[in-house]
């Protein structure tokens, strides 16, 4: 029996930093499904009213929180990063938005927020470039996600 112990003790010591990693797992509020969730719900509760369409390359953090997002950027950062070489007729065929096109589609139908910080700053120059010009208020959240809220 004294051997038996031994030999566990040795293993668990001997794993001790894969033991460390399992820990996080005893702690629901680090995991990051419930991490996003929590932020999409402070952004969703921070949302000036009439709560218009949230302008973002990752529309999971405005869906998480029951916001609208604008169909156009439902694909998130993929159509995006490529519409700028499609034709006028192809971008309204599949229905996407390009960085050249962007503040077209928001003079059309303003955002309530603007939610940055998920992909290259190369992609979401459009999107920061739009707050940054009607001055809207800045939220910091974990993980680099930074929301700009419409005055």
């Amino acid at each position: 029996c004294s051997l038996i112990a031994i030999c566990a003790l040795l293993t668990v010591g001997s794993s001790f930093f894969s033991l460390k990693k399992v820990v996080c797992l005893i702690i629901p509020q680090e995991w990051p499904p419930v991490q996003l969730h929590n932020i999409s719900r402070d952004i969703a509760a921070t949302l000036p009213p009439p709560a218009g369409p949230v302008l973002t390359l990752a529309p999971l953090y405005a869906l998480e929180g029951q916001c609208r997002i604008y169909p156009q950027l439902a694909a998130g950062p993929f159509a995006y990063r490529v519409a700028d070489s499609l034709t006028d007729k192809d971008r309204e065929i599949t229905n996407t938005v390009s960085p050249g096109t962007l503040e077209q589609l928001v003079a059309q139908n303003p955002p309530s927020a603007i939610i940055v910080g998920t992909e290259p700053a190369i992609l979401e120059d459009a999107l920061i470039k739009i707050a940054l010009s009607n001055n809207w208020r800045k939220q910091n959240y974990p993980n680099g996600i930074t929301v700009y809220l419409s005055p």
